[in-house]
């Protein structure tokens, strides 16, 4: 592994889905222009802007964000609360 990529407090909430998806978008071809089989990416602290009271809407923007980073192979582990996650690409 050369690179480790480090996100954190992406705080998903609809009102800034358009923003996030930018951001994931940009950090997604950073990786791929690096190297995917040579990256890895670790996101950490709050995922979520409310940490008790989760909407469909906000964990579809999830499942969304993961796809993406699954659907570009790159290795990724996530902290999720007290749960680690370890989401690997194709």
């Amino acid at each position: 592994m050369k690179y480790i990529f480090h996100i954190s407090d992406i705080h998903i909430d609809v009102d800034r889905e358009e923003n996030i998806f930018n951001s994931f978008n940009t950090l997604i071809n950073d990786i791929v222009k690096k190297g995917v089989s040579d990256s890895m990416l670790a996101i950490v602290g709050d995922i979520f802007e409310n940490k008790t009271i989760l909407t469909t809407s906000e964990l579809n923007i999830f499942d969304k964000l993961m796809n993406l980073l699954y659907n570009a192979k790159i290795k990724t582990i996530t902290d999720i609360g007290t749960t680690m996650v370890c989401l690997s690409g194709k």
